[in-house]
């Protein structure tokens, strides 16, 4: 369900090649990753560093990258109206490009030290 004033301005978009992604985050205006679960959220990280200013679920590890209203929205995937007015919020927010830069720079800051620690992980 959408309300009304975002008929034809939401767009989903299936499998695409992943050369086209940076592309494709250039469309956007904001990006939205609901997930009830997932423990380093991938996406979210790829947006960021897309320079899209995005919504996560508070359920998820970029919990542990970004920090709220600062780098990154987080959401309560399980309620709509929280999703909904986080959404319309960072829309017609005209500081969410400040919001992109801090996400982009505190997935660069952490990026190193968590996938270091997975190979570490992984190699022990």
């Amino acid at each position: 369900y959408l309300n009304a004033e975002y008929h034809g301005k939401v767009v989903f978009l299936w499998k695409k090649p992943y050369k086209e992604m940076k592309q494709i985050y250039s469309f956007a205006d904001i990006g939205f990753f609901p997930s009830i679960f997932d423990n380093y959220p991938w996406v979210v990280l790829e947006a960021l560093l897309c320079e899209l200013p995005s919504i996560g679920s508070k359920n998820t590890g970029i919990t542990e990258v970004c920090v709220d209203q600062r780098d990154i929205v987080f959401c309560d995937p399980l309620s709509i109206q929280d999703t909904y007015e986080k959404v319309r919020a960072l829309i017609h927010d005209p500081n969410r490009s400040l919001m992109w830069f801090r996400g982009h720079i505190a997935v660069l800051k952490t990026f190193h030290t968590c996938l270091q620690k997975t190979l570490d992980l992984y190699q022990s």
